[in-house]
């Protein structure tokens, strides 16, 4: 089909409709989002972490494991390499920021790809959060605290030599997600657009066929 031969009132309500879609698509996605705060890094030593603090809204509850599409990055800007270990943390619950709880259990956050890396001198190494938060309706609407520690060992005693930790905020969704909800949100995704095309298809058609149309 050549789109250059669109009558302009025809293109215009094509691209109209297809603008009506996309928007209705991104308001019924409840996609969840990562929003870093003012902190953006923290840093003892040769040793910094960012972001130092961020929030995850709705976060899924759901059957299986969610990674969350935020990077934390980990610079070693000493004149050597290092080992690092990151380990996820309960934080007490007199040092949580206000609105928020110590999450029950650090069992549900694990760093990605690996919990411990070598990072080569003034270089970095980038990891992510994976959740696995048990699929219960208890677990929806809470607003959650977790520490993320980043510790550089040291070759010869393999003491820690330095500790950076961020603060990760999750913020859960309202209900628990299904196999369902997942087939529901994509079929609107697919589909919206789709259905978005095929009207202004058969407006175009209807022009074409009525007298001083296009040909």
């Amino acid at each position: 089909m050549d789109f250059e031969r669109l009558p302009r009132d025809g293109g215009r309500g094509l691209l109209i409709l297809l603008a009506i879609a996309v928007f209705l698509v991104l308001l019924l996605l409840p996609g969840p989002s990562a929003l870093a705060q003012d902190s953006d890094n923290v840093g003892q030593d040769d040793v910094s972490l960012a972001p130092a603090e961020f929030t995850v809204r709705s976060l899924p509850v759901q059957e299986g494991a969610y990674t969350i599409p935020r990077d934390l990055i980990v610079k070693n800007n000493a004149e050597e390499a290092y080992l690092f270990s990151v380990s996820v943390e309960i934080p007490p619950e007199d040092s949580v920021r206000e609105g928020y709880q110590p999450i029950p259990s650090e069992e549900w956050l694990q760093p990605t790809p690996s919990s411990s890396f070598v990072i080569e001198a003034h270089s970095y190494a980038v990891f992510q959060l994976v959740v696995n938060i048990p699929a219960e309706e208890q677990y929806t609407n809470q607003n959650w605290e977790v520490w993320v520690a980043v510790e550089r060992i040291e070759a010869q005693s393999e003491l820690v030599s330095a500790r950076v930790v961020a603060r990760v905020k999750l913020e859960t969704a309202g209900e628990v997600s299904t196999h369902g909800n997942v087939w529901l949100y994509t079929g609107l995704a697919v589909g919206l657009p789709l259905l978005a095309l095929i009207l202004a298809l058969f407006i175009w058609m209807k022009r074409r066929r009525k007298p001083g149309g296009a040909t």
